[in-house]
């Protein structure tokens, strides 16, 4: 699960506490969504494996034919086609978009590129 809270680590306590509360019964992993992501981690934390917890470039096999892969993600702007410039949309997330919060070093599709790249390792 992701987006959990608006903050990187309520969402992670939340997985701990579930975690604690289940024991052996049942495995607890979270991704992160983009509004665990707008505070409390950094990108570099988000790339990294930061907790035990934290799935993102992990995988459990569940069957020997079948792989649980997790990865945050993010979008490369497909869904707009090409009604909008890069300009315009950056414009808009910056206005509107709980994503203006988030803070990385690289621009959105470079960030889905590098996405999709994990998922081929």
């Amino acid at each position: 699960a992701g987006d959990l809270f608006n903050d990187f680590n309520q969402s992670l306590k939340f997985a701990r506490d579930m975690q604690e509360a289940l024991g052996d019964k049942m495995l607890i992993r979270f991704i992160a969504g983009n509004h665990d992501m707008g505070y409390g981690v950094t990108y570099e934390e988000l790339e990294s494996d930061i907790d035990p917890l934290y799935f993102h470039n992990k995988f459990i096999d569940l069957t020997p034919e079948v792989r649980l892969i997790g990865n945050n993600g993010w979008y490369n702007y497909d869904f707009v086609g090409d009604d909008y410039t890069e300009e315009q949309i950056a414009q808009f997330k910056a206005a509107f978009w709980y994503d203006r919060r988030i803070k990385q070093p690289v621009s959105d599709k470079e960030r889905f590129n590098r996405n999709m790249s994990q998922l081929s390792e």
